[in-house]
């Protein structure tokens, strides 16, 4: 599968993207810092068995994010929930190289493609309170604080289907058909 946008697009992650720059940034305590592997060395074979286990549950896959120009490997974004009947799904991202617009631009499209099916309502994502960059980012795209862990250091956000087809044209600079001359995509100011 594969979603397109404007400077980057999303496919299913192949075995030819586990190289070892996608292991290097999973174990990079820079880059890792916010995801819960941080807590053990990665390798081709824990890489393997979280795809394996992952794409085992109905609806949910591991996408590359690459560079629409270069078709370079930036990060990867996940559908890590995919529950129809409770009517929302879940995603995770992870930016290994560092791009100005790659995880504002997988976050919309993965956003739109998720509520582009029918029984998927809410799309919410779970992240470390003090990632200062990705909360911004999904306040800007519109999701609204929604629990908090016992610790107080993860806050779930959650995006309703209705205030994202509000918001939607807002980022129509990140989707491939949109007809105006790319420029510099920078995230709409609310």
């Amino acid at each position: 599968m594969k979603i397109v946008g404007r400077k980057h697009f999303l496919e299913s992650l192949a075995e030819a993207d586990i190289s070892e720059r996608y292991i290097g940034w999973l174990n990079d305590p820079e880059t890792n810092r916010y995801l819960e592997v941080r807590h053990s060395p990665q390798d081709r074979s824990t890489v393997g068995r979280y795809i394996d286990s992952l794409r085992s549950t109905p609806g949910c896959e591991l996408f590359a994010i690459k560079t629409v120009s270069e078709r370079s490997h930036v990060g990867n974004i996940a559908i890590t929930t995919f529950d129809v009947e409770r009517g929302f799904a879940t995603y995770g991202l992870l930016i290994g190289e560092k791009s100005p617009v790659a995880g504002a631009e997988a976050t919309v499209l993965m956003v739109d493609h998720l509520l582009s099916f029918e029984g998927i309502h809410e799309i919410r994502v779970s992240m470390y309170l003090d990632n200062a960059r990705a909360v911004a980012l999904v306040e800007k795209i519109g999701f609204e604080k929604s629990g908090l862990s016992a610790d107080g250091k993860i806050v779930l956000f959650v995006l309703r289907e209705p205030q994202w087809h509000a918001r939607r044209d807002a980022f129509r600079l990140f989707f491939a058909s949109h007809s105006g001359a790319p420029g510099e995509m920078r995230l709409p100011q609310f």
